[in-house]
């Protein structure tokens, strides 16, 4: 069924910018007029983000974050609106290479082309095996870490980057991944945790990304980056090395934002005591900070009555209602969910049902209370609410809509 303009509540992520030049549109019920509600938005430092040539760009603190991708392959980048949690990163010189320490004795030169547009990255040279550079993160708790680091193919046909544990056991490699030019391929090469496909940026640089299981945060904990693998030599560019106290990766923090801010927004709401509500959702997640589920967008925030999806560390997305008597969660299959590729949902509020569909298939379907009351708060929010930290996702479009209605009826307003 087609979705009347008066039936769209919300509109936000890079899909509005596209169709309307901003990034949101809500409106409010006749009742106020039908006037647009004012939304608001924080986070209280600098972020980084991708501009639609693939320059890493600075957002200046309070503004948001519209972040240019492709994630399906096509070729074609896309407007994404960042939401991302707090972010302290852990490695206190991730642009300057001269302060690193080596292994072997590979040369390092400076001033080279990077991914900002200027020229603060290292052209790294090993003209024998196994040279690299190396720089400890101060990890805090055991567990699942990850880092992430800008590359750019030199002469070298593999290049290699490595956590290495130097205390326990006289030395561990925790996880170590190599990158094969020719094909754009990440795999790892010993130890264990998750690889990410390589990231284009602009100028050839590419983001590489992994996690490491397993790290004993008490130990010397070294990330390391090799020129060269596979027994080679040659060279590989540099640039932005990042360490974090997480399990995902989220966006470039340079050495003036050891800690970033999350990213809120806030959008007044005119949901009344509508009994059917659908809430469309078309973006990419990198996950969690953890096992726990965290929020992607929710229409209120008071423990009785809210309703959204949340990014759990599985990796999946659960649809979820909290009414006034029970909780009701509708979960996807974790399989469907892979990070940092293309997904779209549709979570249907249906007066006593709650159902998950991901584009046309249903995940999942439960009961629910019949939320006659009203919501508790009149907004939709981008982000984590009630001081939970949220998941990290890319929101090309949140949509939400009076009735029942599918993903053809949603895309009919897509750019």
């Amino acid at each position: 069924m087609t979705i009347a303009p008066a039936d769209l509540l919300a509109y936000v992520g890079g899909a509005a910018l596209e169709r309307y030049g901003r990034l949101w549109r809500v409106t409010r019920p006749a009742d106020r007029g039908g006037e647009e509600g004012a939304p608001a938005f924080t986070r209280a430092t600098v972020g980084v983000y991708i501009d639609r040539d693939g320059v890493l760009r600075n957002a200046a603190s309070g503004v948001p974050r519209v972040t240019w991708l492709d994630l399906d392959g096509d070729g074609v980048r896309e407007p994404y609106l960042l939401s991302e949690p707090t972010r302290t990163q852990l490695i206190t010189s991730p642009e300057d290479f001269s302060a690193w320490g080596v292994i072997g004795t590979p040369s390092r030169t400076s001033g080279q082309a990077d991914p900002r547009g200027g020229t603060g990255a290292y052209l790294l040279e090993a003209d024998a095996v196994d040279e690299g550079v190396i720089h400890s993160a101060d990890f805090t708790g055991d567990g699942e870490k990850v880092v992430s680091l800008r590359l750019r193919a030199g002469t070298a046909a593999v290049s290699r980057v490595q956590v290495w544990d130097a205390t326990a056991g006289g030395g561990t490699d925790r996880h170590s991944v190599s990158v094969t030019w020719a094909t754009l391929a990440v795999a790892t090469i010993a130890g264990t945790g998750t690889n990410y496909v390589l990231k284009p940026l602009g100028g050839g640089w590419y983001r590489l990304a992994f996690s490491v299981a397993g790290v004993v945060a008490d130990n010397d904990n070294q990330l390391r980056i090799f020129a060269a693998g596979g027994g080679a030599t040659g060279t590989v560019y540099i640039y932005g090395a990042n360490a974090w106290d997480a399990s995902v990766p989220s966006s470039y923090q340079g050495p003036s934002l050891a800690t970033r801010n999350a990213d809120l927004i806030s959008l007044p709401l005119g949901v009344g005591t509508r009994a059917r509500l659908s809430l469309y959702w078309r973006g990419a997640i990198t996950g969690s900070n953890g096992t726990d589920d965290r929020w992607l967008v929710q229409v209120g925030t008071n423990s009785a009555n809210r309703l959204g999806l949340r990014a759990g560390g599985s990796p999946q997305v659960a649809g979820y209602l909290q009414g006034a008597t029970s909780t009701v969660t509708v979960t996807g299959n974790a399989q469907a969910f892979a990070p940092e590729t293309v997904q779209e949902l549709i979570l249907q509020y249906d007066a006593g049902v709650l159902r998950l569909y991901d584009r046309t298939t249903l995940l999942d379907t439960d009961t629910c209370d019949v939320l006659t009351g009203g919501w508790s708060e009149q907004q939709l929010h981008v982000g984590h609410a009630d001081g939970v930290e949220h998941g990290v996702a890319a929101h090309h479009a949140v949509m939400l809509a009076s009735g029942l209605h599918d993903v053809v009826a949603f895309r009919e307003w897509l750019p």
